[in-house]
């Protein structure tokens, strides 16, 4: 229900339509408008779908060039571009309220943002293309409280993990353990605690059950000249070279390197100083939307405080998903650029926590009481 003393102008839909239109202009002259670092996965992709034989085996480029195929788009890279953009919008839209409701200017900007960018990123063929349809069946599950859809959402993660991307299971295991302890999260202390035992366990399946440090992929991408932006790369801010400065190894080294980085993927310093326009401008977008998140969860602390036992809602749901997200990228991402690119098809869930906040989700009055608003007001009990 609309708050009485709000009203909806068009101006905020306008916003929102006009970034839609930019969006699928992006997608569809990606290849005129964008440098090659932002379609890094594209050529790849092309050249398995004209090429790959699945043989009872496949690596995730080759299994995306299937399923591409198998859709039906492996020689349409206009319907792709048109396809990408249109789920992105559909994942947005169901993470927004009713337009009739009110949109607020936070809950427009998170959501013309995410359209902009999806332009950007999913406008050729990408891994991400196939996030979307996880993220819509989630987003659903979380709009309509519906267990059934969630447990589809889980099981569509499971399918991708074991065919694309088989870091997906630790996501998924993280996220299912932030989902259970958000009911005992009752303080922003208990909160950062929860987060920092996550990476301590990593770190210590990494070096001790794996024998390798945490950051041993990440490593191995970066030492292939290929497929990553090297100017936006990551790298471990603690190395045997600075050991004269701070004498730590192995797993207080690991572990404060996945600290440190997960830090820069909240706050993406590094992405603002990689020289790009584009990279600059996500950088401060992100830094801003993260920062704004960090007040929802903050109010959902509080909320959860004021009243022990509350259920598990939506809210929590998308943030437990969005951390699980974010510290596994710690782990795993080559550079910041690609982190932003991975993430993307998660970003509506950022829209539904803003758009679902008590904080930032209504808008502010623009107008004076009508009539029938302090009638209404005037039938209400005193406080």
């Amino acid at each position: 229900m609309r708050r009485a003393g709000y009203q909806r102008g068009p101006l905020e839909l306008t916003v929102f339509l006009i970034s839609i239109a930019v969006s699928y202009t992006i997608a569809l002259q990606a290849n005129a408008i964008l440098p090659a670092k932002f379609l890094l996965d594209d050529p790849v992709i092309q050249r398995n779908i004209a090429s790959f034989q699945y043989q009872g085996h496949a690596n995730s480029y080759g299994v995306t060039a299937l399923l591409y195929r198998w859709a039906g788009l492996g020689n349409a890279p206009v319907l792709v571009a048109i396809l990408a953009v249109s789920m992105a919008v559909a994942c947005v839209f169901v993470a927004l309220p009713r337009l009739r409701d009110g949109w607020s200017w936070p809950t427009v900007f998170a959501a013309s943002g995410t359209v902009l960018v999806a332009g950007i990123y999913l406008g050729k063929y990408t891994k991400e293309f196939w996030n979307l349809p996880i993220i819509f069946v989630f987003l659903l599950a979380l709009r309509r409280r519906s267990v059934a859809l969630e447990i589809t959402a889980i099981a569509m993660i499971v399918a991708y993990a074991s065919f694309v991307r088989s870091y997906w299971f630790l996501i998924l295991a993280l996220y299912l353990g932030f989902r259970i302890m958000s009911r005992w999260i009752t303080s922003r202390r208990r909160f950062i605690g929860v987060a920092l035992l996550a990476l301590i366990a990593l770190v210590i399946v990494f070096n001790v059950v794996l024998g390798l440090p945490a950051t041993a992929y990440r490593t191995a991408l970066n030492d292939d000249p290929h497929d990553i932006d090297r100017a936006t790369m990551i790298t471990d801010f603690i190395t045997s070279r600075s050991s004269d400065l701070l004498p730590i190894t192995g797993v207080p080294r690991d572990l404060l390197n996945l600290i440190l980085t997960t830090i820069t993927l909240f706050i993406p310093i590094p992405l603002l100083l990689a020289g790009s326009a584009v990279h600059a401008i996500s950088a401060v977008a992100l830094a801003v939307m993260w920062v704004t998140l960090a007040f929802v969860a903050s109010d959902r602390i509080k909320q959860r405080r004021a009243a022990p036992g509350l259920p598990i809602t939506g809210q929590d749901k998308a943030i437990a998903w969005l951390i699980a997200f974010v510290i596994t990228q710690s782990l795993f991402e080559p550079d910041y650029g690609s982190a932003l690119r991975h993430l993307l098809p998660s970003l509506p869930l950022a829209v539904y926590l803003i758009a679902t906040s008590t904080r930032f989700g209504f808008p502010q009055p623009t107008t004076a009481l009508t009539a029938a608003d302090r009638a209404q007001r005037a039938t209400l009990p005193e406080k």
